[in-house]
């Protein structure tokens, strides 16, 4: 978004006359014609968003995407850069809030709920954080550790998830312009979870030799209490015949 207006004639001293002119009298209320007011309705079109709804009034960009990466660390780099404009460094205000960074594939509703909590909760760590600059030339930086996981069920086949943690530091650049940094480390090592099922005559098996433990520990316990009562008895027969 922006607060300047934005022109969309030729390039020549008589067209951006007349819409420094037409944007004067808009201001001033002045009556304007028809033609004046269509080209009106089209600049005010770049103050809309997609559904129509007025964008907010101060600067800012709207970053959307995909990126493809090496499985190996590297960074994101988001910086204020045109070969149209300038720039005033100690106006450059780097705040900015991430909606959605995941890495890997995007799932769906039906997926997510196969995923256990620890990993859909470890997906986009950084989703609806604000990072606010609170002085000039203020850099951001995120870092980022990924981690893989391989989920492999029976019914639906294969889901390959990449969770990450985050720390992030912001300081004052001695660049320039202050940029926004994603420093990523994608781990070489990936984690496996394969479901799998038991037959039934490894389940029986198993039943019983649980079974065969616990009769055979309550038989060693009998054992014990038996020969401990029977020399109790004889040691109190003993001291009865001494008596």
């Amino acid at each position: 978004t922006h607060t300047h207006e934005v022109f969309h004639g030729d390039r020549t001293v008589e067209s951006f006359s007349e819409h420094v002119d037409l944007q004067l009298r808009t201001l001033e209320r002045a009556p304007v014609s028809e033609g004046e007011r269509e080209v009106l309705e089209v600049e005010e079109a770049d103050y809309l968003d997609g559904d129509g709804e007025h964008l907010p009034a101060f600067e800012g960009c709207h970053v959307s995407g995909n990126v493809l990466v090496q499985k190996v660390p590297g960074s994101l780099i988001v910086s204020a850069v045109s070969s149209k404009h300038s720039f005033d460094t100690t106006r450059v205000n780097m705040t900015h809030r991430v909606h959605h960074l995941t890495f890997g594939q995007k799932f769906e509703d039906e997926e997510l709920t196969l995923l256990p909590d620890a990993v859909t909760n470890s997906l986009d760590k950084l989703q609806d954080r604000e990072y606010v600059s609170n002085g000039q030339n203020q850099t951001h930086e995120h870092y980022i550790k990924v981690v893989g996981t391989t989920f492999k069920y029976l019914d639906v086949g294969t889901l390959s998830s990449y969770k990450y943690t985050s720390h992030s530091a912001t300081y004052h650049a001695n660049t320039k312009l202050p940029v926004i940094k994603f420093h990523y480390d994608i781990s070489p090592m990936n984690v496996v979870v394969t479901e799998s099922y038991k037959p039934l005559y490894q389940f029986v098996t198993s039943m019983f030799a649980i079974i065969g433990g616990v009769f055979t520990v309550f038989g060693l316990m009998d054992g014990v209490v038996y020969n401990t009562q029977t020399l109790l008895l004889k040691q109190k027969l003993q001291l009865g015949k001494q008596s």
